[in-house]
């Protein structure tokens, strides 16, 4: 048998060339000298002993050295960390959970980036990522984990509650998650408890969850991707995901909302096409555990939402009984036909600012209440919207209904002849300003009580549903129209 070591000095006398050979043999093959090498894992040499150590073989599907150590494979990583050097195969049949599992937890808490190549990664339980590292594909449509109805969780938990250190200062990009096996609706295409962590070009789809949730997740961005088709809903943004933002992503055809945000301060959703998801494009709803304030939802284009929602809009906030809701900016989006709408309830400020609206021909059946933006600030600025309708003879009602105070309305609207809009509904009339107002259409009241009218304000009485004014000391006065 060779003997698998390097001449000794003084000894191996008249033998060192003998050994030498051998020595080498275990580093090369035998035919020309080529490198040792194999082009599946599963090629990978199971029978050396602890006289290979050092044997190297060149994984030709990674370009990774894999080094015997004597009792186990050491992966040289001289190119990068690929999963499947330990292990994964990605074939869509092969289950690749333990190997990509492994190679996670090896490299736990480096800063490490862990790579996949080419290929479809079956799962069939949640890929934990508990420290510090960046997950790269090879390309949304070339990188694909699909996880197995098995799947009782996530597809990717980015961090698990309450355990630090959390990932952060990392990224995950490059990668398809396709959850059209999954059947749970806790199956999220990814689960976050994270800080500055950039999702970037992902596909997420067909999963029975959520395709991304985020729980007291701060500082993200979520860019570039394209999230379509889960059960659940597109986004959903928990208790305190603060200062996140959603960037030049395409969220559609979702069974629920499109984005939710449902607490934390200072997220951005600008520049995304939020396009045919079943109830309203952006979901806004108060939380009693993580108040909602400086939300900006801006340059946003939407198109056909709240396709099942009988009370669905584009943009829906509201405390709706829960937290505190304040400073919400809503500018320069587009709305086309279905959900076109702004429903804004109970919010503490903020502003409603050159907005753009089309209803489209074909969507008759609604069309009442289509401009509906119903409205309970205070200090709440709605100014330079734009409506616009290619309906003839077609009826619009509430533009909007005001429940609160507003300042300085500058509409503008273009319709085609015929068409009868009556552009203000007013349901609490509490010192409402229609300064600069374009009504072109008829002013409706809700009537209310004497006791409900504050003072310096008009409202119709529902004693005797006649329009009267409240002065300044609380006299009621009747008003009469010419």
């Amino acid at each position: 048998m060779p003997q698998k070591r390097i001449p000794t000095p003084s000894q191996d006398a008249g033998n060192w060339g003998t050994i030498l050979n051998d020595h080498l043999a275990q580093t090369t093959n035998k035919d020309n000298g080529a490198f040792n090498s194999f082009d599946q894992f599963s090629a990978r040499p199971t029978n050396l002993a602890g006289d290979d150590s050092g044997k190297t073989y060149l994984y030709t599907q990674t370009g990774n050295w894999h080094e015997w150590s004597g009792t186990e494979w050491k992966v040289q990583n001289k190119s990068e960390i690929n999963v499947k050097d330990y292990g994964a195969i990605g074939d869509g049949v092969t289950d690749d959970t333990v190997a990509i599992q492994n190679c996670i937890d090896l490299f736990a808490n480096s800063y490490a980036t862990i790579f996949f190549s080419k290929g479809i990664y079956i799962t069939s339980s949640t890929i934990l990522v508990k420290t510090p590292l960046s997950i790269v594909g090879q390309g949304n449509r070339a990188t694909t984990i699909k996880p197995a109805s098995s799947l009782l969780g996530p597809a990717i938990s980015y961090g698990v509650v309450n355990e630090v250190p959390r990932p952060q200062n990392t990224v995950f990009e490059n990668i398809t998650l396709d959850g059209t096996n999954t059947i749970n609706n806790s199956n999220h295409g990814i689960f976050t408890w994270s800080s500055f962590v950039d999702f970037n070009n992902c596909l997420i789809t067909g999963f029975a969850g959520y395709g991304l949730y985020a729980f007291q997740s701060w500082s993200n961005y979520y860019r570039n991707m394209q999230i379509s088709y889960n059960k659940s809903g597109g986004i959903f943004l928990g208790q305190e995901n603060n200062g996140v933002t959603i960037l030049n992503t395409e969220i559609n055809w979702n069974n629920g909302h499109g984005i939710t945000v449902n607490g934390g301060s200072g997220t951005r959703i600008i520049c995304n096409n939020i396009e045919q998801n079943d109830f309203c494009g952006v979901y806004v709803e108060g939380n009693d555990l993580s108040a909602i304030r400086h939300l900006d939802i801006s340059n946003n284009y939407f198109e056909e939402n709240t396709k099942l929602g009988t009370n669905s809009y584009g943009i829906k906030a509201g405390r709706f009984l829960h937290g505190e809701i304040s400073n919400i900016s809503i500018k320069h989006n587009y709305f086309e036909g279905r959900g076109q709408t702004i429903y804004l309830d109970d919010s503490n400020g903020g502003s409603i600012e050159s907005n753009g609206a089309l209803l489209k021909l074909g969507y008759a059946t609604y069309s009442v209440n289509t401009f509906d933006q119903v409205i309970d600030p205070s200090s709440m600025q709605v100014t330079d919207n734009s409506y616009k309708s290619s309906f003839v003879n077609h009826d619009i009602n509430n533009g909007y209904t005001i429940t609160g105070r507003q300042v300085g309305f500058n509409l503008v609207r273009e319709n085609l002849p015929g068409q009868k809009i009556d552009m203000f509904s007013v349901k609490t009339p509490t010192n409402v300003d229609y300064a600069e107002a374009n009504l072109n259409g008829s002013l409706k009241f809700v009537p209310i009580s004497q006791a409900q009218a504050q003072k310096n304000s008009i409202f119709i009485d529902n004693s005797d549903l006649k329009l009267k004014f409240k002065d300044s000391s609380g006299a009621i006065k009747a008003i009469n129209l010419i």
